[in-house]
């Protein structure tokens, strides 16, 4: 031990009353650490927060999808975030159930290139194979300042919960301790979309997503007397806030597939999934944030059914490989999914081998296996990331003619910022990310969109057309 840093000085002078009973928690460390070679902070860190990491990284008898399904499981029933475990692993090894070591880079170089790593000891694997024996551990001031901000964001979304009329009741107990899981975030998704919508005025479709979410629980209601099961048992509350959070920024409905990657089971899916298609061609065209007047813009189209395949990959492409643990590059796996008709919902909200994405991700995925020279059936593309208008292709046009060479879309990679200061301003670009004003915000990440799509066809030499 130092003898000068917060752990050691919380096990030196710890009184009783600062003490506390860490088994939970401390359980998700362990079995991070003792699925794992000896390994730094980071990549313990990384496998806590559920990634699955390389595999030359796991002890041979470490099974990487079962670790990940174990620490997820564990995670849940603790309230700790990653950032407070971190914490908590120097304090294991002050206690003995984690062995400290260090690792030095076998490269020739002049610098002293080494690391902390930890392994698990005899008495973290006793602890394991009794997991709900007491891990009593003086809790650091450290940790203390960590769980002040967590208590004070928890207590923050439990209020804004409460205003916006999320039954708290419908929340477990664990994920209310922890302010985090996917009850809260499928609350929290739908609560922070209505107040957006809300503050850019858009009282229309307020109404409309408020219709869907009621038309949701009529369904929910009639196949609960249809199954003589409670309504709950038929589709939970907050995976009615989900599924309409889901279709309210889909450009596309979901279909049956899509509604069961999302946790959906009944089975009156398939009477879920045609109401949602009514709703969403009840309400397309309505549901733009930017205030434009669609009937006056001319919109980029593309021939239904037609994949077009480049003649080469942009020659400037780097393009990923697949990881070390033998998984597909992020982009490819979308990609690879996307070609085989599989739903954009459910490539997000199932991703492989990490948590759920967006759709909007997953769109970006397949417009960059365009750069690397994949065919792209760039219809099926728009319907889920709408591409840029004739006006806002022409803008994108014209700033590349008219900017340094450095703006050239097929001779240089380019930042978005610097591409897009003649749109947004250089004050805004100047200002710290959480200091820009939200309407600005969303004004910037559309056009960046616009951006990925305009770099994407320059790049593939595809010539729009427009209506």
């Amino acid at each position: 031990r130092c003898g000068t840093c917060d752990n050691c000085l919380a096990v030196s002078g710890a009184s009783t009353s600062n003490n506390s009973n860490l088994s939970k928690s401390a359980l998700v460390v362990l079995l991070a650490v003792d699925a794992l070679k000896s390994q730094p902070v980071s990549v313990i860190e990384k496998v806590m927060n559920g990634q699955i990491v390389e595999n030359y990284r796991y002890k041979c008898s470490a099974n990487p999808v079962s670790v990940k399904n174990r620490i997820e499981l564990a995670f849940k029933h603790q309230k700790y975030s990653v950032a407070i475990l971190k914490e908590l692993i120097s304090l294991l090894a002050s206690y003995g159930y984690l062995e400290v070591g260090t690792n030095r880079s076998t490269m020739n170089t002049t610098y002293n290139n080494s690391w902390t790593t930890y392994d698990i000891t005899y008495k973290g694997k006793k602890q394991l194979e009794t997991p709900m024996s007491p891990v009593i551990l003086p809790v650091s001031p450290g940790i203390r300042v960590l769980e002040d901000k967590d208590e004070e964001k928890r207590q923050l979304l439990l209020s804004q919960f409460k205003n916006s009329g999320v039954n708290i009741a419908d929340i477990p107990e664990e994920e209310l301790e922890r302010g985090d899981g996917e009850v809260v975030k499928s609350f929290k998704f739908w609560m922070t979309h209505m107040e957006h919508l809300t503050k850019l005025g858009k009282d229309r479709r307020i109404e409309q997503l408020q219709d869907l979410r009621k038309n949701i629980e009529d369904w929910r209601l009639q196949a609960a007397k249809n199954f003589k099961m409670s309504p709950t048992d038929v589709m939970p509350t907050h995976l009615i806030a989900k599924v309409a959070y889901t279709s309210a920024t889909s450009k596309i409905p979901m279909d049956e597939d899509s509604l069961h990657a999302c946790g959906v089971r009944s089975g009156a899916i398939k009477e879920l999934a045609e109401m949602l298609q009514r709703w969403s061609k009840d309400t397309a065209g309505t549901d733009s944030l930017s205030g434009n007047d669609a009937a006056a813009t001319r919109v980029m189209i593309f021939p239904k059914g037609e994949v077009f395949s480049p003649s080469e990959p942009w020659k400037l492409a780097r393009i990923p490989k697949a990881k070390k643990n033998g998984t597909l590059a992020s982009w490819e796996s979308s990609y690879m999914r996307f070609m085989k008709g599989e739903h954009p919902q459910s490539i997000a909200v199932t991703k492989e081998g990490g948590k759920p994405i967006q759709v909007r991700t997953v769109a970006i995925h397949i417009l960059d296996a365009l750069t690397y020279g994949k065919p792209v059936p760039l219809d099926r593309v728009a319907a889920i990331f709408p591409p840029p208008t004739y006006e806002e292709w022409d803008t994108l046009k014209k700033i590349e003619a008219a900017g340094v060479p450095e703006m050239d879309a097929m001779e240089n990679e380019i930042k978005k910022a610097d591409f897009l200061t003649p749109v947004m301003g250089v004050e805004f670009i100047e200002t710290p990310y959480n200091e820009r004003k939200e309407g600005e915000s969303f004004k910037y990440s559309k056009w960046c969109d616009h951006l990925s799509w305009y770099l994407t066809l320059r790049r593939a030499e595809y010539v729009p057309t427009f209506s």
